[in-house]
């Protein structure tokens, strides 16, 4: 079977093919993902033409489809329905996916585009779309630490894939956490007083 990630969904709003997707689907495409869209970024960031409004921010709004797909698909299901593979892969992929966050926001060929495009954003005739975009790439850029020194870029991404780590980490302890305290009921003298909607799941607290 084809990886249902690797092309946008045919189900309205390109919905995800939840009737598709194997759990070992995730982790390729996200690797895959990050493959693509490193060369797309790479590609944007080498060319020899001066940076414009098309070859530099549309042609990064453009990059990363395969990951815009995959990564907040996963996230969500990690988050509400969980299983040993998917945390197994949360917990490798976390860092992996820090570090390629890092490695394009913190590319100083890369920044000197975006920033050109910014200072001569006022003489390109953009439009309001176009603008905000502008100014939203660049806020990015330098909120994800683009105008750093090379010593503070390597502190910032040891940090954020520590980050990354621990946060995966955090989440799966308190999963484990929270199974452990579960009450299980097997007998149902226990829940003698509870209405047929409470023992349905379907009660409200007041």
């Amino acid at each position: 079977m084809a990886n249902p990630f690797l092309e946008p969904s045919r189900l309205p709003f390109e919905a995800p093919p939840f009737d598709r997707i194997r759990d070992e689907d995730y982790q390729a495409a996200l690797h895959d993902g990050m493959a693509r869209e490193t060369a797309e970024v790479r590609t944007i960031a080498d060319r020899p033409a001066p940076p414009t409004f098309s070859n530099t921010i549309e042609a990064l709004e453009r990059a990363g489809s395969v990951l815009r797909r995959v990564s907040p698909v996963f996230h969500e299901v990690v988050e509400s329905n969980a299983n040993a593979t998917l945390r197994r892969i949360d917990m490798e992929e976390a860092p992996r996916l820090a570090a390629h966050h890092d490695a394009i926001y913190l590319d100083d060929r890369l920044f000197e585009r975006v920033n050109a495009v910014y200072d001569a954003r006022d003489r390109l005739g953009l439009d309001t779309e176009a603008r905000r975009l502008v100014d939203r790439y660049h806020r990015e850029f330098v909120r994800a630490g683009a105008g750093l020194s090379d010593a503070d870029k390597s502190t910032l991404r040891a940090i954020n894939e520590e980050l990354a780590r621990l946060t995966t980490e955090f989440r799966e302890r308190l999963l484990a956490g929270s199974n452990d305290s579960a009450l299980i009921v097997d007998d149902a003298e226990e829940l003698r007083g509870l209405s047929a909607e409470d023992l349905d799941g379907g009660g409200r607290s007041p």
